[in-house]
């Protein structure tokens, strides 16, 4: 059985695999559905150059791929969601 030294290294127990670190912000987002019929109110918890975790109403969820605007910046972005942990959706530009 090998003891751990107090010099060694323990290994991260979570590995970031974002290219980019993101943010944290609180800002106002809108998400744009297909041909822009449909609209979702959205809140942004943080954000990177490549993507970001936005917080959305109870029950709601945006379509899989959309257009992504957020209100501070005002510039649109194709973006399509990579993960869902609701009302948590990963997003990625």
């Amino acid at each position: 059985m090998r003891t751990i030294d107090q010099n060694d290294e323990l290994p991260p127990l979570v590995v970031d695999r974002r290219r980019h670190g993101r943010t944290k912000v609180l800002f106002r987002g809108l998400a744009v559905g297909r041909y822009g019929t449909q609209t979702w109110d959205c809140l942004i918890k943080d954000i990177s150059k490549t993507g970001a975790k936005l917080l959305l109403p109870e029950g709601q969820c945006i379509p899989e791929h959309f257009t992504f605007t957020s209100r501070r910046d005002k510039i649109a972005r194709k973006a399509s969601v990579q993960w869902v942990r609701a009302p948590y959706f990963g997003i990625q530009f």
